[in-house]
């Protein structure tokens, strides 16, 4: 069965003919007209149970457990050192304070650490808010749609790809990693279902829950919900927005961090190196492939959502793209006219994961209200999934041309007159979309380094990798939807092989989740779980709590299985951005650890390890020969200066302690004019 019938069968099952939409309380609902006859009770449950069921089952599978990772990791260190401050005083990441200074996480991070350990604490912090973040969308959901749009929407939600910004594959919303940004989502999301539901004083209060978890994540939020008001009653926003003006500009007067950078500048050097270690900040540092496209896309659903309809749910898009609209806007200016800091730091673009996430709602509005009212509409409409799943390519333009057609059809009240024979060239261009989609997933996948060998494994080998590659561009979101429209169709079905076989379906795809849930690195997941509780006595008998230690290309294991602050690794330079004197420091360790070559040692975003040194001696001694470094553990004996070696049987690797203060004291550092002895291994 087609995605057209399914969908058809679906709204006739459901009876839905039009979406009707009710001002309550102060806030907006967009409901579908109830139906004139009900279906059974049952019928209802069932499809209920296993479309949950099955959109469960897509949660657990594109959010898998891997461990503390990414930005996690940093999370987890500002939890560690409140409960031993003394251990990690000297990490760089702390040189002139964290983002720790404005969340409120990290205290109860390390009370449950200290209550359970760091890797059952961290597990049992994502599985919170993963329930949080889904009941709280769910809820907002149900204050706009019901019935089939609105399990299409969460579908969306869940299923459609979820990075946002300059570097789609760095961010994204709903993260599988544990940091308070999944939380200040979850709670914006929460806030912004209790605005919409008229409960406007818990829905500031859960809002500035939101704030105190992150900031920078919860300013959507009170974007949306300022833009929202303000298109209702203007007078009283612009009241507000005065009062708060003033409020701000007695903070600057006063020098209350952060407000008091509203007036200071990145001079040259800072923003320079800022722009290096993360031009994902930056406006100029976004390269179009990366953000241009994705963004037309959610622009053009909100878009179409707010102007092709005239009723009072037109505010609730039209104030997410003015969100998004606003948030380009003082990127812009703060990052690429005027080098403010404080625009700089509070990273408005990120305030696209919620411009995101209402395109998706949008997105099952429009398939509610228009797809039963004309072929033309649900040519536009199959347009934008074939624009969302072609945003490498020529995705943004094609959202474009559909909004732009959407729009005029719909405002005009009159049908675009479309010939049969113009119809069929829509479907064929749909067609032949599809068809580039594929054959550019194959040549991707053709470039891929052969890891199998004789003709029948490689044909193997290629198809696995052409798979990977559908998935990765969007064919997951097409076969999460095919799947959702599969079992809404056939869930209520009363043929019992018929029904037993979608419950059957459902079922294998959430245990097979499940079972691929749990995943993380052997060796990571035993270092988290015995975090603090010294796994490694023979180094830190050796190395004093205090001390500064640097360990070659896991900084993790510094963090973790030493409890020692980490002299420096690109990781902990991720501060450079909120603060000069980091900016300044974490360069000039950084270019001391490349002389001894390891990967972690790069600090520009867009580098390339090719370019590194070989480790050396040499390199070591110039590494050495820095006064904060106490300590170094590397995988390499060079012999002079190793106090003591731990094999590790995880990795199956032996790492050697340096003293650095031994070798300073014995050897010069000679790192200038080895000239091409700096690639010699040879002891000193």
């Amino acid at each position: 069965m087609t995605a057209v019938s399914t969908v058809q069968g679906a709204q006739r099952d459901d009876q839905v003919s039009a979406v009707r939409h009710v001002e309550t309380d102060g806030g907006q609902a967009m409901n579908a007209a109830r139906p004139e006859t009900r279906q059974p009770a049952v019928g209802t449950v069932q499809r209920a149970v296993l479309v949950s069921l099955l959109l469960l089952g897509i949660w657990l599978f594109s959010h898998p457990w891997e461990g503390i990772w990414h930005d996690g990791r940093l999370y987890a260190l500002q939890a560690l050192s409140r409960l031993r401050p003394d251990a990690y005083a000297k990490d760089l990441f702390f040189f002139s304070g964290s983002q720790d200074d404005y969340t409120f996480f990290s205290p109860l991070y390390a009370a449950l650490i200290s209550l359970m350990g760091l890797h059952a604490a961290a597990i049992t912090l994502q599985l919170a808010a993963y329930l949080l973040w889904l009941g709280a969308a769910a809820w907002l959901l149900g204050s706009l749609l019901q019935g089939f749009p609105f399990w299409l929407g969460l579908t969306l939600i869940v299923a459609m790809p979820r990075g946002y910004g300059g570097s789609a594959d760095l961010l994204r919303y709903a993260e599988s990693f544990l940091t308070p940004r999944l939380i200040a989502e979850g709670l914006t999301l929460l806030s912004l279902a209790m605005m919409l539901r008229g409960k406007r004083l818990a829905a500031l209060a859960t809002l500035s829950a939101a704030f105190a978890m992150h900031p920078l994540m919860a300013l959507a939020g009170a974007g949306w919900v300022g833009f929202h008001a303000a298109m209702k009653r203007p007078r009283v926003v612009l009241g507000a927005a005065a009062v708060g003006l003033a409020l701000l500009s007695g903070l600057v007067f006063l020098a209350v961090a952060p407000f008091d950078r509203l007036l200071l500048g990145m001079d040259p050097q800072w923003f320079e190196q800022a722009f290096a270690r993360s031009p994902f900040v930056f406006w100029d540092g976004w390269r179009p492939e990366d953000w241009l496209n994705r963004v037309l896309l959610s622009f053009s659903l909100l878009a179409t959502a707010g102007l092709a309809t005239q009723d009072a749910q037109r505010r609730v898009f039209l104030a997410g793209l003015l969100v998004g609209g606003s948030a380009l806007l003082l990127t812009w200016l703060g990052t690429s006219l005027l080098h403010n800091a404080l625009l700089i730091q509070l990273q408005p673009w990120r305030s696209l994961w919620l411009v995101q996430l209402f395109s998706y709602i949008a997105a099952a509005g429009l398939v509610a209200r228009f797809w039963q009212r004309g072929e033309v509409y649900r040519v536009l409409l199959l347009g934008f999934l074939a624009a969302s799943v072609t945003l490498d390519s020529a995705g943004g333009v094609l959202a474009l041309l559909c909004a732009a057609l959407f729009i005029r059809q719909a405002r005009s009240g009159k049908e675009i007159a479309f010939s049969g024979t113009a119809i069929r060239l829509l479907y064929l261009m749909a067609l032949l979309l599809a068809v580039l989609w594929l054959a550019n997933a194959g040549l991707v996948a053709a470039t891929e380094p052969a890891t199998l060998t004789g003709p029948r494994n490689h044909l193997v080998g290629l198809a696995f990798h052409w798979i990977r590659e559908l998935l990765a561009g969007g064919g997951s979101a097409v076969l999460a939807i095919g799947l959702f429209l599969a079992v809404w169709r056939y869930a209520p079905d009363q043929r019992k092989f018929v029904h037993l076989g979608a419950l059957a379906g459902v079922l294998f795809l959430l245990f097979l989740s499940m079972a691929m849930w749990y995943r993380p690195n052997p060796r990571q997941r035993y270092y988290e779980q015995r975090a603090l509780q010294d796994p490694i006595p023979s180094f830190t008998r050796q190395i004093p709590i205090d001390a500064l230690v640097y360990w070659e290309n896991d900084v993790t294991m510094s963090w973790f299985a030493l409890a020692r602050a980490n002299y420096a690794s690109t990781l902990q330079t991720a501060g450079t951005v909120f603060s000069r004197r980091t900016a300044i420091e974490g360069k000039r360790r950084m270019d001391r650890l490349r002389a001894l070559g390891p990967q972690d040692s790069m600090f520009d975003w867009w580098g390339h390890a090719s370019g590194l040194p070989v480790a050396s001696v040499g390199g070591l001694l110039h590494l050495c020969h820095d006064p904060l470094l106490d300590y170094a553990v590397l995988s390499q004996d060079f012999g002079a200066g190793v106090m003591e070696q731990y094999f590790d049987p995880l990795a199956s690797q032996r790492f050697y302690l340096y003293d650095c203060a031994w070798l300073r004291q014995n050897f010069a550092d000679t790192w200038t004019s080895l000239g091409s002895g700096r690639k010699s291994g040879a002891a000193p």
